[in-house]
């Protein structure tokens, strides 16, 4: 599996439809934000205002915290943005810390960089002068602290370097963004709209960042990037402060529910965030064939066979149809 959320695949191997499937191989909420009464049917036929980019921003800048003197960039969700990041630096080593989102190796590979892994912070190749870090981590959900990533930020500086941290599940847990503790050293942070909100298939992102850089991104991105209906949703939804503090809260409360399920059913759990769990020491591969056959889909990596990631289930007989596939597995 490349990523999670391709449910074609899991119909071409096992059966069924869309309806039958409960897809919990990604890390996406599946308690979605209210989009109905937010959007006008001149909304789809008109093109993007700069008014209506401009609004969004400011949204997200104080949703976000983002300090005054850094720039944003909206777009067209944050895989456009980790493509492009990439031919905006000078051909260099880049350090990822490993395993994570592949998507960030693959395409620093792809623009000719040199990539090295590195297991931690604490390990960085001294080679290395740009150092990717999704945090918190994906799968294994990692998380760390504003000093040590400003820490390191100031040690790729004295190299000439760029720390990127790719934020895409810092939503749902409190306090985890190293936005509002930034100030000068160079830094770009990626926040993805559509895991937290639950609406992906909006496709939106934002790159936080200097002025040059952000600059760069937008040229590349081209004009109209984010569509007109992405703008007005994601500055309703980012300014709703109500809704998010309740669905961090939510979240936590399926993390503690499926974290006791996961126990009582033999299996530990490795890690994760409030939108997902990794489930190790088991046959992975065993556990997600077995879990597919009554069509429930989720995450298993290629480089461990020990690891299974499951997101939330969205209602109370999808609870029920998890808890009744996992008790009847046996190894």
């Amino acid at each position: 599996m490349r990523h999670g959320g391709d449910l074609s695949e899991a119909i071409a191997r096992y059966g069924g439809t869309e309806q039958d499937w409960m897809d919990l191989s990604t890390g996406i909420n599946p308690h979605a934000y209210p989009t109905a009464g937010h959007l006008a049917q001149a909304d789809w036929a008109s093109l993007p205002t700069s008014k209506a980019e401009s609004d969004l921003i400011a949204a997200a800048r104080r949703a976000y915290e983002v300090p005054s003197h850094l720039a944003m960039v909206a777009a067209p969700g944050t895989q456009a943005l980790i493509s492009q990041l990439p031919y905006l630096v000078e051909r260099t080593t880049v350090a990822t810390l490993s395993p994570t989102y592949a998507s960030h190796e693959e395409s620093w590979a792809s623009a000719g960089h040199t990539v090295m892994k590195a297991p931690s912070l604490e390990h960085l190749p001294q080679a290395a002068r740009v150092a990717v870090v999704v945090n918190p981590n994906n799968p294994t959900g990692t998380l760390y602290g504003s000093e040590a990533l400003l820490a390191t930020a100031q040690q790729l500086s004295a190299r000439g370097g760029l720390l990127i941290v790719d934020e895409a599940f810092a939503d749902c847990l409190e306090k985890a963004s190293l936005l509002p503790h930034l100030t000068d050293l160079p830094v770009v942070v990626l926040r993805s709209f559509g895991k937290f909100y639950g609406l992906a298939g909006l496709r939106l992102g934002f790159m936080i960042g200097s002025h040059p850089l952000c600059e760069a991104m937008k040229e590349r991105l081209g004009t109209w990037a984010v569509s007109g209906p992405a703008l007005k949703i994601g500055t309703a939804a980012l300014g709703d402060d109500i809704w998010r503090r309740e669905m961090r809260n939510k979240l936590v409360a399926g993390a503690h529910r499926l974290e006791k399920l996961v126990a009582s059913c033999g299996m530990v759990r490795e890690g994760g965030t409030p939108l997902f769990s990794l489930i190790s020491g088991v046959d992975a591969e065993a556990l997600h064939a077995h879990l597919a056959a009554q069509h429930i889909w989720t995450r298993h990596f290629d480089y461990s066979k020990t690891w299974l990631r499951l997101g939330r289930p969205a209602s109370e007989p999808h609870w029920q149809r998890l808890e009744t596939a996992l008790t009847s597995y046996k190894p």
